[in-house]
């Protein structure tokens, strides 16, 4: 992991931007998802064996923790990509793409919306298939893929610049719960 990010500290130093795939096969080590994957599983008692945190910390990822990094990260990457532009930081897919594959924005933005699009269909499979996990556990790494949904919502970054969308969604969850 240390190697990893020492490669993002080269890259943003010598501002080099990887081709696609070495970008992904970087970021997907240096990602904090899959450590939110396992911190989902805390507190599920039982349900949360030692084989279940086993599971999702392998290497190589299991497929629908690789799949939901693969959302949350390229979903950050199209939401924060103008803001990027206005500070140092290491290339985003967003950039790897249009550099290397001499595309437009919006290309690219098509492009990782289709990297996105397989990469549910990746998470389905594994939730049509028989477990290896509990289902339970399954869910939440579910519900953490829709969770880039509603961040990242019309590709903007809910986390750098909270939108009136996350604040209301936010504010109906707990300050305004549903009446019983």
């Amino acid at each position: 992991m240390i190697k990893a990010f020492m490669q993002e500290v080269e890259w943003r130093h010598q501002k080099f931007v990887p081709t696609y795939d070495e970008y992904m096969n970087n970021v997907l080590i240096t990602s904090p998802y899959p450590l939110g994957i396992i911190a989902t599983f805390l507190g599920m008692g039982e349900i949360a064996s030692k084989e279940s945190f086993k599971w999702a910390s392998q290497n190589p990822m299991p497929d629908a923790v690789k799949a939901v990094c693969t959302i949350m990260r390229l979903m950050n990457d199209m939401g924060g990509f103008k803001f990027e532009q206005s500070r140092k930081h290491v290339a985003s897919a967003m950039e790897c793409l249009m550099k290397h594959n001499k595309v437009s924005e919006k290309e690219a933005n098509e492009m990782l919306n289709k990297e996105v699009e397989d990469a549910w269909k990746l998470i389905n499979q594994t939730m049509l298939q028989p477990y290896v996990i509990p289902k339970l556990l399954l869910t939440r790494i579910l519900n953490l893929a829709r969770s880039a949904h509603v961040i990242y919502h019309d590709q903007s970054d809910g986390y750098t610049n909270v939108n009136q969308i996350l604040k209301d969604k936010v504010d109906s969850i707990l300050a305004s719960p549903i009446s019983m």
